[in-house]
């Protein structure tokens, strides 16, 4: 009954929101689409600007327009909306300014810009495909909550979340409480003393950072259910978490990725999206955030860092945008040394196989690009574009594009479908959308292991729903599901 009746009010809020939709998505459309190119071009005047420019307002205009056409729609769609925020930013705005600049970024120097025309027809094909996809993963859409393969079960993650609360708490005795609020570099040497293993360290910190953010958030799920079932709901567990997650995944010794996937997940699981008016502000502001306060972010790395505020246009010169550069690298790299077939897929498929059992595993594609290229920094990124492309080429490109574009969609509507009656995302909808950045910025291999922890912290936290739920009784027989609690 107070699902239900949470349904109706937000039926009733989302009609008169959706009233204010279209001016919205107007002013958002002409701003990314036409105000922000033009104060681009008209900001970044150069002598000798690279010829390729024009393509980057091209996937401006689509990526904005796309993002403007999710905003402006009556649905929430957390996964396109930051698949296509990155985009617009770092495979439109940062190419533009530095194309039009002629400059590249520091950490991908001496790009063969004659490459550029192959780059940009892989990142607007990728962009049209997606697009293609979205639309043949749409459904017939109702508002019942699609039967999930898996549910939330409350023994299990209860007992997750202890477990987690555990090896945070000797995750802390291990580098000493003093460096959990230390820069990025004094936590990092910390770590690296305590557990000198590189990947056991990579599991280690993900499972007290984004597995433990997956177990608070199945712990706010498990309160939002059994209240509405009328039953008790402690709050013990669930505080205590967010407490010693925040406390673990804060802006002074968090990787700046991390840290927007633990705060958007939290507002997401506390309900903050179950307002159509928030979203739609929170969308736009992502925008913001995401050319100012990310670079401004990386101030904290370095004990020597100083927290100033820098020329935006400045910023997307830097190391953080150097997408489009390292897909220009990926089109170098395939013409002059042809196909890997699938190895650098291979590599991330058995990302857990340790190196010293497989010598020849392959490295991120981020640093064999580097090495290809020479350069003596090679944390570097390589967009899901270029990750397609280099493994197979176009068609790796058009199938992976068309594949991501369908599950995306579905995935949204699985969302919508539970924010529709419970006000909240499920529990993947709260944290992987978020973390969707980091996953499009690549390398794969880098942010596999993450991804891999996400989704094993919430199949613990799940059971089987092999057998004919409650719920979907309910739906043949047209009543509101009940809560799944176990």
């Amino acid at each position: 009954m107070a699902a239900f009746r949470a349904h109706e009010a937000h039926d009733s809020a989302t009609h008169r929101q959706g009233k204010t939709a279209p001016f919205l998505a107007t002013y958002v459309g002409l701003a990314l689409c036409v105000a922000v190119p033009l104060v681009v071009v008209e900001a970044t005047e150069s002598a000798a600007p690279i010829q390729s420019w024009p393509w980057a307002i091209v996937s401006m205009v689509i990526s904005g327009a796309r993002f403007t056409w999710i905003i402006g729609s009556a649905t929430r769609r957390l996964y396109e909306l930051m698949t296509w925020l990155f985009f617009y930013i770092f495979l439109g705005l940062a190419p533009l300014v530095q194309l039009r600049l002629a400059t590249d970024p520091g950490t991908t120097p001496n790009l063969l810009h004659q490459y550029d025309g192959t780059a940009w027809a892989i990142v607007l094909a990728s962009e049209v495909c997606l697009i293609a996809g979205s639309s043949f993963g749409k459904r017939n859409a109702s508002r019942e909550i699609h039967e999930p393969r898996r549910r939330l079960s409350g023994s299990r993650a209860t007992s997750v979340s202890m477990l987690l609360l555990l090896l945070s708490a000797a995750y802390i005795g291990l580098i000493g409480a003093s460096n959990l609020l230390v820069n990025r570099e004094a936590r990092n040497l910390a770590t690296e003393s305590a557990v000198s293993d590189e990947a056991l360290r990579t599991l280690l910190i993900a499972f007290v950072t984004v597995g433990l953010l997956v177990a608070v958030v199945s712990q706010y799920e498990l309160f939002r259910r059994r209240r509405a079932a009328g039953v008790k709901a402690p709050i013990m567990l669930a505080s205590g978490s967010t407490a010693i997650l925040i406390l673990l995944v804060n802006p002074f010794a968090s990787a700046r990725f991390i840290l927007a996937v633990a705060i958007l997940g939290l507002l997401a699981a506390g309900g903050f999206f179950r307002s159509m008016g928030r979203y739609r502000i929170a969308a736009v502001a992502s925008v913001v955030g995401l050319v100012t306060v990310f670079p401004i972010l990386d101030s904290f790395r370095r004990e020597s860092s100083v927290l100033e505020q820098s020329n935006p246009l400045e910023d997307l010169l830097s190391g953080d945008f150097d997408g489009f550069g390292q897909i220009v690298n990926t089109a170098w790299s395939v013409d002059t040394f042809g196909l890997t077939w699938g190895l650098q897929l291979l590599g991330v498929a058995l990302f857990f196989v340790p190196r010293a059992l497989w010598p020849t595993k392959p490295v991120d594609t981020g640093i064999l690009l580097a090495e290809q290229k020479g350069y003596v920094f090679q944390n570097l990124s390589a967009p899901l574009p270029a990750e397609a492309f280099i493994n197979f080429g176009w068609p790796g490109v058009i199938i992976a594009m068309l594949a991501i574009g369908i599950v995306l969609r579905r995935a949204d509507e699985r969302n919508e479908a539970q924010m529709r009656v419970w006000g909240a995302p499920t529990v993947l909808g709260s944290v992987i959308p978020f973390y969707l950045i980091f996953l499009w910025r690549g390398s794969l291999l880098q942010a596999v292991a993450n991804l891999a922890v996400i989704m094993l912290v919430w199949w613990l936290c799940t059971e089987s729903t092999s057998r004919r739920s409650p719920s979907a009784a309910s739906r043949r027989s047209g009543a509101r599901p009940a809560p799944l609690l176990r």
